[in-house]
């Protein structure tokens, strides 16, 4: 038996093909590295829950206070509501939130903290360096401004404080009247029947009731408001009038047409729902009136 050489061998398994006769050497497959061309991964798709929830001008804060509502998880809170949205509910969403907001006035459930909003420290530093306060007291500001859901009205102030000079310290009571100004929960109404019960000048209610939010005495704040409304239920001339509110005619016209009354109807019950503690309610019915 013929033993082939060893060139043949080698042409065989194709180690020398230069010397087999071939004008070109075999080609050895390259080592790839495995992270070389490596293709990216795509960007995560957005939840088109969160696009519905967040397109109707929603924020963490109200997921926040609609997930305690509805005793649902934080992150099922926006699924729920764009459901609800997508089924032509948009009004109860608008009602949940109502509910859980008053929730919070009771003490049920808790508001948003700052940290539930869509500010920065920056945000907040800016508002105390214009208002002469401390950062505390602007967080728990823009805090209550997203709890109540007047975000707009809280972007607006720290617009506002950007470009204005370091206000001068402030004494205790200007600083307690400053907290009563920039609160959704508490308006001059409030204060005229506090006023009227002890009486006491509209400034020095507005300081009283300052301080309490301040301090963060939730029960003193809402025992000294049920003795306002106490004595306002007992004595007409002890109650506010239109003018103490925050809201306009115009807001009492699109009461009036939700209510299915007239103007001066439509005050008078916003009126009463001052003196039975369930004013916080308003700004809520408002919205809803505004969007029919």
């Amino acid at each position: 038996m013929r033993i082939p050489s060893v060139l043949t061998a080698l042409c065989l398994i194709g180690a020398l093909a230069l010397a087999c006769g071939n004008s070109e050497p075999a080609l050895t497959p390259p080592v790839v590295d495995p992270t070389d061309g490596a293709i990216d991964e795509p960007p995560p798709m957005e939840d088109p829950s969160s696009a519905a929830f967040s397109g109707h001008g929603y924020n963490h804060c109200d997921a926040r206070l609609l997930s305690q509502h509805w005793q649902v998880a934080l992150d099922q809170a926006p699924i729920k509501a764009a459901q609800m949205i997508a089924a032509g509910r948009p009004d109860g969403v608008e009602a949940a939130l109502t509910a859980a907001r008053e929730k919070v006035g009771q003490g049920q459930i808790e508001g948003c903290t700052f940290a539930e909003t869509d500010f920065a420290y920056d945000d907040a530093e800016l508002l105390a360096r214009a208002w002469g306060t401390g950062v505390d007291d602007a967080k728990a500001t823009l805090a209550s401004k997203a709890t109540w859901g007047s975000m707009a009205e809280a972007r607006q102030l720290v617009e506002a404080a950007r470009g204005a000079p370091a206000a001068p310290e402030q004494s205790a009571d200007d600083q307690a009247i400053s907290a009563f100004l920039r609160t959704e929960e508490l308006d001059a109404c409030h204060a005229r029947m506090l006023a009227n019960a002890w009486g006491s000048t509209l400034s020095q209610a507005k300081a009283i009731l300052g301080h309490k939010l301040l301090n963060d005495r939730r029960d003193l704040l809402e025992a000294s408001l049920g003795e306002a409304r106490t004595h306002a239920r007992e004595r007409v001339e002890a109650r506010c009038d239109w003018g103490d509110l925050p809201y306009t005619w115009e807001d009492a016209q699109a009461l009036a047409t939700l209510w299915g009354t007239d103007t001066d109807q439509a005050k008078a019950r916003v009126l009463d729902m001052y003196l039975d503690g369930t004013d916080r309610d308003v700004v809520g019915v408002l919205r809803r009136a505004k969007r029919r």
